[in-house]
């Protein structure tokens, strides 16, 4: 559903049986208007592209560049590849959880949330298998739920985005808050109003980050229309609500500070 002019990169991640992941470049090369490039060893990523790791080989991606190494049976996790998406991509990153077993994939959304990025999850009645969208989608980790062929779509609206620069750290930086501070002051007296938080003492760069990406996934082209809206469209107070208290789960995979605790306070 994705067209042949693309304007973004694609990173096709399978965990399938070794007797099925040999076939699968053929199977998404027949599907695919993108051309499809099996990676082993390291690549250079462009845009209007699929990539898709050789069979049994883990991928690892850094920015500009995809890379694989062999795994050993049962190593491979769809988070830790998230994790690293949204480390070197940050706001431009888009993750998608599709069809699949376990729960693999949930807690990889949340980083790439915490780092600005959009999440999305095949709806589980569209899916052959669907427990991995479903456990993302209980996590709280999803931003939209749609059928695969809608996923494409809402991609494409994504790269579209008027707002899609807002959500960039360093365009935030750039344009600073003389523009903004009116249309910012207005966004947190309304968030006081309907929620009584008061994010007054907040960073400017902090809230315009995290508000950037609210402009990107509803897209709007700046901070006044992003008012305007949330004016007038009560129930996104929530979700602007939860991205700004979003919770940082990095404290929960560092091994040293977990010990630390276990050692010293349980």
């Amino acid at each position: 559903h994705l067209p042949v002019d693309c304007d973004m990169a694609i990173v096709a991640v399978l965990d399938m049986p070794a007797r099925d992941d040999d076939s699968a470049l053929s199977v998404i090369a027949r599907s695919s208007a993108l051309p499809v490039v099996p990676v082993t060893g390291e690549a250079t990523i462009e845009r209007g592209r699929v990539y898709l790791a050789a069979p049994r080989h883990e991928p690892e991606i850094l920015a500009g560049v995809i890379r694989t190494d062999r795994r050993a049976a049962g190593t491979y996790s769809i988070d830790r590849f998230f994790r690293a998406l949204a480390d070197a991509y940050q706001s431009r990153a888009i993750a998608v959880v599709l069809s699949g077993a376990g729960s693999d994939g949930a807690s990889g959304l949340a980083r790439v949330r915490e780092q600005g990025g959009v999440t999305l999850a095949q709806s589980p009645l569209d899916a052959d298998h669907g427990a991995m969208p479903r456990a993302a989608i209980a996590a709280g980790s999803v931003d939209f739920v749609l059928p695969a062929a809608d996923i494409a779509r809402r991609l494409l609206a994504l790269g579209d985005s008027p707002g899609r620069w807002r959500s960039d750290p360093a365009n935030v930086e750039a344009r600073g808050q003389a523009d903004d501070s009116q249309a910012l002051a207005d966004i947190m007296d309304v968030l006081r109003m309907r929620t009584r938080h008061d994010f007054s003492h907040y960073k400017p760069a902090t809230l315009l980050r995290r508000i950037g990406r609210r402009l990107h996934l509803n897209g709007l082209p700046d901070l006044a229309a992003y008012r305007d809206h949330l004016r007038e469209h009560a129930e996104e107070t929530a979700p602007l609500l939860q991205d700004l208290l979003i919770s940082v789960t990095s404290f929960f995979r560092n091994r040293a500070a977990m010990q630390s605790l276990e050692r010293n306070v349980l």
